[in-house]
């Protein structure tokens, strides 16, 4: 997990309030977080949609932890990233 500067990659803590992250998945451009309650929150590349977020907005690059709330009805045990 990091903050994008020029092409490096500064690691940072995040925080998820009130969630305990049980779990990370991490791919070429993407990064997904199961926490104890079953949700799934992803960041990285989103440029068509492949973080299970909207794509209608101009939002390409999700830099922040968000929930995918279309999964919001069952409960995540493992995820994984892969290439694209």
């Amino acid at each position: 997990l990091g903050v994008l500067k020029t092409d490096i990659l500064e690691p940072l803590p995040i925080k998820l309030p009130g969630s305990k992250v049980v779990s990370v998945c991490c791919g070429a451009n993407h990064t997904g977080l199961v926490t104890a309650e079953g949700l799934l929150f992803t960041m990285g590349m989103n440029a068509w949609g492949q973080l299970g977020h909207s794509i209608e907005t101009s939002e390409a690059i999700v830099s922040k932890p968000r929930l995918v709330e279309n999964l919001w009805s069952v409960s995540v045990v493992q995820c994984g990233m892969g290439q694209d």
